[in-house]
C-alpha cells in the first residue's frame, strides 16, 4: 500500500494506511496528526477525508465520533462540528469522558454556544474542531475514492460552512479541474483559511483572490498617502487536508465538489 502524507492545519499527518488505487469499499486508513507542542488547551482544524467504516459508496459521510479517536486524546478534550446539534447553525459537541470515549457535552464560552451534539452524518471535504493540549490527534475511518459535493450553507446575511479537502492533494480553488462551483458565489464571499489567510473575491467576481505581500502607494489626498495591498488569483489553494471557514453572503444556493484528480508528478 502507497504512503502519503497529508498535513493537516500547520501540523503534518504521517498516513498509517492509505490507498491511491482502490480494489474495494473496505480500505481503510488511519492519520496521525501533530498538531504540534502545546501547553495549553487550542482549536485544531481537521478535514474530513474519510466515509464511515462499512459505508457504502453511496452514503459519503462519517460521524465526528467515528472520525477522532477519543482513546488518544485527554479526559474533557472537545470535537466540535458546526451546524450539529439540535440546531442548525450552532456547534454540536461532544467531551472525552473517563472511560476516553465521546459523550454529547453543552459548552459555552465567550465566542460562541455549542449544543449537546447529535450523531449527525459529516460529509468528505467538510470539517471539524478538535480542541486539546495533545499533541498527535488520530484519525480513522473508510477510504473512498467517490467524488462528493459539499453544499455551502446559505441565510439571509452571512452563513458559515467548515470546509476541508476530501482528498490528500492540494487543491486551486480557481482550477476547474481540480474544483467544481456549482451555484452562486456571491462577490463578497470570502474563505478564511486554518492558517488565518483570507481569500476573497476578485473585483469581476471572477476567481478567488490572495494578499500577495507587496502594496501600492495610494495618495487619498494632499498630504496622506496609504498602502493598498495587492492581489494576486495565482496559488490561492487549500493545501491537503486543510481547511477553514467559508463565508456565504445570502440565500443563492452553492456547492463545492473537489475532484479526485491525478496531481502532475
Amino acid at each position: 500500500m502507497k504512503k502519503q502524507v497529508l498535513s493537516v492545519c500547520a501540523a503534518v499527518a504521517s498516513v498509517v494506511a492509505f490507498a491511491s488505487a482502490v480494489e474495494s469499499s473496505n480500505t481503510f486508513g488511519v492519520i496521525k496528526i501533530d498538531a504540534g507542542e502545546t501547553n495549553a488547551s487550542r482549536d485544531v482544524f481537521i478535514s474530513v477525508p474519510w466515509i464511515g467504516v462499512g459505508n457504502a459508496e453511496s452514503a459519503q459521510t462519517i460521524d465526528g465520533k467515528s472520525l477522532v479517536l477519543a482513546s488518544q486524546l485527554n479526559v474533557g478534550d472537545l470535537l466540535l462540528v458546526y451546524g450539529g446539534g439540535s440546531t442548525t447553525g450552532k456547534f454540536g459537541a461532544w467531551a472525552v469522558n473517563s472511560s476516553h470515549e465521546w459523550e454529547a457535552a453543552t459548552v459555552s464560552d465567550e465566542s460562541a454556544t455549542w449544543e449537546t451534539g447529535d450523531n449527525d452524518g459529516l460529509n468528505r471535504g467538510s470539517g471539524v474542531v478538535v480542541r486539546t493540549a495533545q499533541r498527535y490527534i488520530y484519525v480513522y475511518g473508510q477510504y473512498s475514492a467517490t467524488e462528493s459535493a459539499l453544499t455551502i450553507a446559505n441565510a439571509s446575511g452571512w452563513a458559515y460552512t467548515l470546509i476541508g479537502t476530501g482528498f490528500a492533494k492540494d487543491y486551486d480553488l480557481n482550477n476547474t479541474d481540480q474544483v467544481t462551483w456549482t451555484g452562486t458565489i456571491d462577490k463578497e464571499d470570502y474563505i478564511v483559511t486554518a492558517l488565518g489567510t483570507q481569500y476573497t473575491r476578485n473585483s469581476a467576481n471572477t476567481a478567488w483572490q490572495k494578499p500577495d505581500g507587496t502594496t501600492t502607494d495610494v495618495q487619498v489626498s494632499a498630504n496622506l498617502t496609504v498602502k493598498k495591498p495587492n492581489y494576486t488569483t495565482v496559488g490561492v489553494t487549500l493545501p491537503q487536508g486543510r481547511g477553514g471557514w467559508y463565508a456565504h453572503k445570502g440565500n443563492a444556493e452553492l456547492s463545492v465538489t473537489f475532484k479526485n484528480y491525478t496531481p502532475a508528478e
